[in-house]
C-alpha cells in the first residue's frame, strides 16, 4: 500500500497547479505600470515603456482571449531552427518583423521578486511555469548552445541547439510606428 501511495504522489505532482509566489520585501523591477496595451491588438500585445519593445503576451501555441484577458492553450515547443522559422512566418502573416528576443531582452521580463512564474502575471498571464523560452543569443562558452530563460524561477542557462532540444518561444519586435 505504501508503495502505491508513493507512486500516486510522484504522478500527482506534475499535474499540481501552483499559484505565483512573490516576496513583498523585494522591489519588483517589472511593475504593471511599466507596460501598456499596444493599440489595435485587442490586448494580445503590450509595449514595455522602459525598453520600447512590443511583446506578444502569449507564447507560441497559446492564443489570446480578449474576453478573459488571458492566454489560453498549451505552449508549443520548438528546436531553435524551427523557432526562428516560426517567428518569421508569424511576422510575414502579421506584417511585423517578429523575432526571438536576445538574452538581455527576454531576461528583462523576469520578476526576481516572484516565482511560479517569475514574471508579471498582469502583463504576461498564464506564462507556462515549466517551459523554458529560447533566446537568440549564442552561449560564448559553448558554440553549439543558445541561452534560454526559465520563467518558473527566473533562471537562465544554455541549451545545446544541435541536439534538437525543444523550448517555448515568446516573440518581440521593436516599437512599430
Amino acid at each position: 500500500m505504501k508503495k502505491y501511495f508513493s507512486l500516486f504522489c510522484m504522478l500527482a505532482v506534475p499535474f499540481t497547479s501552483f499559484a505565483q509566489e512573490c516576496v513583498t520585501s523585494i522591489t519588483s523591477d517589472v511593475e504593471s505600470s511599466r507596460y501598456a496595451l499596444y493599440p489595435g491588438t485587442n490586448g494580445s500585445e503590450i509595449i514595455d515603456l522602459e525598453t520600447r519593445l512590443v511583446w506578444r503576451r502569449c507564447v507560441l501555441g497559446q492564443s489570446w482571449n480578449p474576453d478573459t484577458l488571458s492566454c489560453e492553450g498549451t505552449a508549443a515547443t520548438y528546436d531553435l531552427r524551427d523557432a526562428m522559422l516560426n517567428a518569421e512566418v508569424v511576422g510575414d502573416q502579421e506584417g511585423y518583423e517578429w523575432r526571438i528576443p536576445n538574452i538581455k531582452e527576454l531576461n528583462s521580463l523576469v520578476d526576481y521578486s516572484c516565482n511560479l512564474p517569475a514574471t508579471n502575471e498582469v502583463a504576461f498571464p498564464n506564462t507556462p511555469e515549466n517551459v523554458a523560452v529560447w533566446t537568440s543569443t549564442p552561449d560564448a562558452k559553448n558554440i553549439s548552445s543558445n541561452w534560454f530563460v526559465d520563467f518558473q524561477l527566473g533562471t537562465t542557462g544554455g541549451n545545446d541547439r544541435t541536439k534538437g532540444k525543444r523550448l517555448a518561444v515568446r516573440l518581440v519586435v521593436h516599437t512599430v510606428n
